[in-house]
């Protein structure tokens, strides 16, 4: 439910009493002036307070001085650029992990001045972008996400804890669209439970060997719920179910469906071998057959169309989602 980012912050303003064109000659010999805000002088300079209304934490780099200065123009436009490394926080909805898109906001807004006092806005004349991305679209592969594309809007500061109660504050935000990236999971846990599932359709064909296929479907059931565990402890933790706990619960229920299957055989034989009447011998053998020759076809055809299914609601699904 967090985001850390590096980026670099550039906030342009105007300020008349820093004009300074009518003291340079024509053509100005002075294209502007930079300070640097190490210096003592650029405390005296009138800032914006600019906060971050979802933020964590945040430094301004240092490495090898503070990574921050301020560019004076002749005709009073001040320009402020701040290289920072920021952790926001975003509230992701976790239904369809993992294979969700979140959207992830960074939410700027005045920290004390109110719309009476300041206005922020976006630098997007002339319709351009106002945020550069420093990698292009192919490289843009993190270890868990795709950074999908980006935009910068406006805002309200009703979500903005302390602000809304106290006047109303100028906000403008900017969305990363993410994308989760969902091979690691498809082989660490999709495909594993699949196979561990898939093997025990091994016991359908042990006929007799009753013991043999109580040990096959037992440790096949424990071995994926100790993996699912595992994977458990480092997934997020909500309340509500995500897509792949609907996984992993039907894979651990297929599991206990295949154990029941084998206790219902272990009574048939059990009792074909007290039953003396050989009629009910003949019987009871026939009934086992019939529910293995029926398993063999039920469990397969009834995984695979859950298979569909969840593809269907949590991967087609989501992708309709996001395209209304």
């Amino acid at each position: 439910m967090q985001l850390s980012m590096q980026f670099t912050l550039r906030q342009i303003w105007y300020d008349p009493r820093l004009r300074y064109s009518n003291l340079v000659k024509s053509p100005p010999s002075i294209g502007y002036v930079t300070i640097d805000d190490s210096a003592a002088n650029s405390a005296s300079l009138w800032t914006p307070d600019i906060m971050f209304g979802n933020e964590a934490s945040s430094s301004i780099h240092q490495v090898m001085k503070p990574n921050s200065y301020k560019r004076i123009f002749p005709d009073g436009m001040v320009l402020w650029s701040t290289r920072l490394t920021s952790t926001m926080s975003c509230q992701m909805d976790l239904r369809y992990f993992p294979f969700d898109k979140p959207i992830c906001p960074i939410i700027l807004v005045p920290f004390s001045s109110t719309t009476k006092d300041m206005h922020l806005m976006w630098d997007d004349e002339g319709g351009r972008n106002p945020i550069t991305l420093s990698v292009p679209r192919y490289q843009r592969r993190f270890s868990k996400f795709d950074l999908v594309k980006s935009s910068a809007g406006t805002c309200s500061t009703s979500g903005v804890p302390g602000l809304a109660s106290i006047g109303n504050f100028s906000c403008i935000k900017m969305e990363l669209y993410l994308e989760r990236q969902s091979g690691m999971y498809l082989s660490m846990v999709y495909l594993p439970t699949s196979l561990c599932i898939m093997l025990s359709w091994i016991s359908f064909y042990l006929s007799k060997s009753i013991s043999t296929r109580m040990s096959l479907t037992v440790t096949l059931l424990l071995t994926m719920a100790t993996q699912i565990q595992g994977l458990n402890d480092n997934m997020p933790q909500v309340s509500y179910a995500k897509s792949i706990d609907w996984w992993t619960g039907f894979c651990m229920a297929y599991g206990a469906l295949a154990i029941l299957e084998t206790a219902i055989v272990a009574y048939l034989i059990q009792g074909q071998e007290t039953q003396v009447d050989i009629l009910m011998h003949e019987k009871r053998f026939v009934k086992t057959m019939m529910l293995d020759k029926v398993s063999r076809v039920l469990f397969p055809a009834g995984f695979l169309m859950f298979i569909i299914l969840y593809t269907l609601i949590f991967v087609v699904g989501n992708e309709f989602i996001e395209a209304t």
